[in-house]
């Protein structure tokens, strides 16, 4: 290019012509290495190609990175970016609803009668021995073993003022062996410490399978009349249940299921004596005997016959 340049100040003002500068313009893009000699160069048509092909690899390779931070896996990377996305996300979400409250459930109890309601009837209790031997039970309040008739008292609450619908209550056998040959029985009312509504139901435990009905004052099982079979309960407006249970023949032991329903569920619950199974023996075979209350003495019972009579 050196020489080209003397070649053109040689000339003087004279334009150089449309080949000069042609060469000219050639010898400026040819490079020349330090002895002047020309480089070899890439053409344009291969620079075009190279510079396509890095820019496929530098896209390829941020969209793999887009991909991988993205996409939920178990990269390190990845687990950044969403740890990093839920944190920034979560203080700008809106408050969450408060949870549902837990359904409401029923508050139920048995024991033998009665703690809660009043009662007027008159039941059986169970001392191994005589007349005598029944006299000192009673006077000293030591255990009594329910016989021939006994009376579950069932109160019933809620945890919340929405009612629950309970059913009547039901007999779960346990166990059942012969009645006991030898002891005697107390005829003996009942007083009870409360007031109030209550509903009563039977069941006689003679039967293969005891079912539980309305409670029928002439003896009996009748299913006809009565208190309801379902009810409904709140903690403002509780229930007692009664079950009479009738045993003549049997040395048995059971428990009582109640049955409810709330906000669409069902459930139930099993109840016993404090714990244990509710423990009774039959009437039949044994002899009766009645009174020993308020300092009186027992005397023996032939008629009416117990415990048909039971309920007055």
């Amino acid at each position: 290019m050196a020489k080209a340049l003397t070649n053109l100040s040689g000339q003087g003002n004279v334009p150089p012509d449309e080949e000069e500068w042609r060469r000219l313009l050639t010898a400026k893009r040819t490079k020349r290495d330090a002895d002047g000699n020309p480089v070899p160069t890439r053409s344009r048509r291969m620079r075009i190609a190279l510079r396509t092909a890095t820019g496929v690899l530098v896209m390829t390779a941020l969209g793999n990175l887009v991909v991988a931070m993205v996409a939920p896996g178990d990269s390190l990377l990845s687990q950044k970016f969403w740890h990093t996305s839920s944190s920034t996300g979560s203080d700008h979400a809106a408050p969450s609803s408060p949870a549902k409250p837990a359904p409401e459930t029923l508050e139920a109890t048995a024991g033998w009668c009665c703690r809660v309601a009043v009662v007027t009837s008159s039941v059986g209790y169970y001392v191994p021995g005589s007349a005598a031997d029944l006299t000192a039970a009673v006077t000293h309040r030591t255990s009594l073993t329910p016989a021939g008739v006994a009376i579950v008292e069932i109160p019933l609450q809620t945890t919340g003022i929405d009612a629950i619908t309970v059913s009547a209550p039901q007999v779960i056998m346990r166990s059942r062996k012969p009645n006991v040959t030898t002891g005697v029985i107390g005829i003996l009312a009942l007083g009870g410490q409360g007031s109030g509504t209550v509903s009563q139901y039977e069941t006689d435990l003679d039967s293969a399978a005891p079912v539980t009905v309305p409670f029928s004052p002439g003896g009996g099982q009748n299913s006809a009349g009565g208190p309801p079979q379902y009810y409904y309960v709140t903690n403002t407006n509780p229930a007692v249940l009664l079950l009479a249970v009738r045993d003549s023949g049997c040395d048995c032991t059971f428990d009582v299921k109640v049955s409810w329903q709330t906000d669409g569920h069902e459930a139930s619950e099993v109840l016993t004596d404090n714990g244990r199974d509710f423990h009774i023996v039959g009437s039949a075979g044994l002899p009766w005997y009645t009174g020993g209350v308020y300092g009186t003495t027992f005397t023996r019972v032939t008629s009416p016959t117990f415990p048909a009579d039971w309920a007055h």
